[in-house]
């Protein structure tokens, strides 16, 4: 952010409090400025989508609950969609419609409802539904029912967190009601997934154990009839380090915002969010004086004290008091006393700070600013409560995110979808064929769109990084991905169509304009 000198009078911002106006020299650009903002910068939430595209074997779907972890949905979707993701994920449905007002279209599924919830808009906006219980279930086709509409959702199986989802004990009885109210057109199964215990330890033993229950999930809803075009398990730290966890889609959250999700361990993400305020007030005390709510600091020399307009209902947890610093005139300052609800107080020593000068509570630590994972660790928690916990009442600025690069000179890229697969015996060759195709195509100049067709006639969208497609999911394969024994070719289709049957007449591979 730039300071300026030259104001004008304003008016009130978003926070009911006065708002700059500021134009910088020989420029008409006006900006307004506040007693706070977040500024959100969308190139690194792109930035960062791209980094975990390129890590994922499946599509990514970006988390944008909490109000995208307070940095504004609407906006971290769009950016995140135009830079590599291919679903959208929020914890309610409520989230997911505020994203369809925008007219964003995109896959969405949310996870968290009562059992007697009424989804009737949801599902007419083509929102997917979580199951967690056989409650849930019933409760979803009643408003299928009654909408006269077929519900979309996925059935969630507690591997181990046993916080929501299906106990594998009850799993069966899950799938079996799931598989009849298909048969009556209410619902839809569109995906089976569950969710890690360690978030930021993919590679706990415990991981391995959630795989199996999960895999054997997967098999007992094959086997009772449905066929799920998704399966997925992976959280941000999982789609970065735990291939094996990927399946068709991963779930990306923390790391859409920077947050580096597996613990010891960077991925260059880069944070998008700087948290800042401006002094307000700026006195000189003497040695001996106390500071804030109940004098839990106490001046040891004469010292210089600025007030800043950030407190803990502006993303800056109490827990931290004592322990944290703030940015300010290119030096860290230490917070004295006590964060209240709505400003600090700043030991600048010797130094007294004018009023209106910036402080820079957190961001990306470029400048040597404190950073939301800082401030997580003074706080004793994640930076997850610390980027949701800026209120509403702080004005989010956004920069915008560069368009998605493309070769100089390169024109509009031609959509072209790839029809493989279908219910037959000539399954191989069809997904291999499509696979062979995809590998030719210049993606400088077309925009993939893979379609595979079930073996039971459904068309279905994947993977999305065909050809490249999935890495075996068990055994031992050769350098070039083929188990022992397979021919050439059968790799690229075990890619492209998991879980292929092998039943009727093979549909050739088509690209289609």
């Amino acid at each position: 952010m730039v300071r300026v000198s030259a104001t004008s009078s304003a008016g009130v911002g978003r926070d009911g409090h006065p708002v700059r106006e500021s134009r910088p020299p020989g420029s008409d650009i006006v900006v307004r400025r506040g007693l706070s903002e977040a500024v959100v910068d969308l190139e690194a939430v792109a930035h960062n989508t791209r980094v975990l595209s390129a890590h994922a074997r499946g599509a990514v779907m970006a988390v944008v609950k909490a109000d995208g972890f307070g940095h504004g949905a609407v906006e971290v979707a769009r950016t995140a969609l135009a830079h590599g993701a291919d679903w959208l994920g929020v914890a309610s449905s409520a989230e997911a419609l505020t994203l369809r007002g925008a007219g964003i279209s995109a896959p969405v599924p949310s996870w968290i409802h009562l059992p007697d919830e009424d989804h009737t808009e949801a599902l007419a906006l083509g929102v997917d539904l979580s199951v967690g219980s056989l409650a849930h279930l019933e409760g979803v086709a009643a408003c299928a029912a009654a909408a006269g509409t077929v519900a979309v959702v996925h059935l969630k199986v507690d591997t181990g967190l046993h916080r929501n989802g299906v106990c594998p004990a009850h799993w069966p009885r899950l799938v079996e009601a799931a598989a009849a109210l298909e048969e009556r057109g209410l619902v839809r199964v569109r995906g089976v997934w569950s969710h890690l215990i360690h978030p930021d330890d993919p590679g706990h033993p415990a991981t391995a154990d959630q795989v199996r229950v999960f895999e054997a999930a997967a098999e007992r809803a094959r086997a009772a009839g449905l066929r799920p075009d998704l399966l997925h398990l992976a959280n941000s730290a999982a789609a970065l380090a735990a291939p094996r966890t990927h399946y068709d889609l991963v779930r990306a959250g923390a790391a859409l915002y920077g947050i580096e999700p597996v613990r010891g361990r960077t991925f260059g993400l880069r944070p998008a969010m700087t948290l800042s305020g401006r002094v307000v007030t700026s006195r000189t005390v003497a040695a001996g004086e106390g500071v804030s709510y109940g004098h839990d600091h106490t001046t040891t020399e004469p010292t210089a004290l600025a007030l800043v307009p950030l407190g803990y209902a502006d993303g800056l947890p109490l827990a931290a008091s004592g322990r944290a610093a703030v940015h300010i005139g290119g030096a860290r300052w230490r917070v004295a006393g006590r964060i209240a609800m709505d400003q600090c107080v700043v030991d600048t020593g010797e130094d007294r700070i004018a009023v209106g000068e910036e402080v820079v509570a957190f961001g990306p630590g470029s400048r040597g600013e404190p950073t939301a994972a800082e401030w997580a660790g003074w706080a004793g928690t994640t930076p997850h409560e610390i980027l949701t916990g800026v209120g509403t009442r702080v004005p989010r600025r956004y920069l915008p995110a560069r368009p998605a690069a493309a070769p100089a000179g390169a024109g509009p890229r031609l959509r072209v979808a790839v029809l493989f697969g279908g219910p037959g015996g000539e399954h191989d060759v069809s997904c291999a064929s499509a696979a062979a195709i995809v590998n030719h195509l210049d993606r400088s100049r077309y925009a993939l769109r893979p379609i595979r067709i079930t073996t039971d006639g459904r068309w279905v969208a994947g993977p999305a990084d065909l050809p490249r497609g999935h890495i075996p999911r068990g055994g031992p394969h050769r350098p070039d991905g083929r188990r022992p024994g397979e021919r050439v070719g059968q790799r690229a289709a075990r890619a492209a169509c998991p879980g292929r049957r092998g039943r009727g007449p093979a549909r050739p591979a088509r690209a289609v304009r």
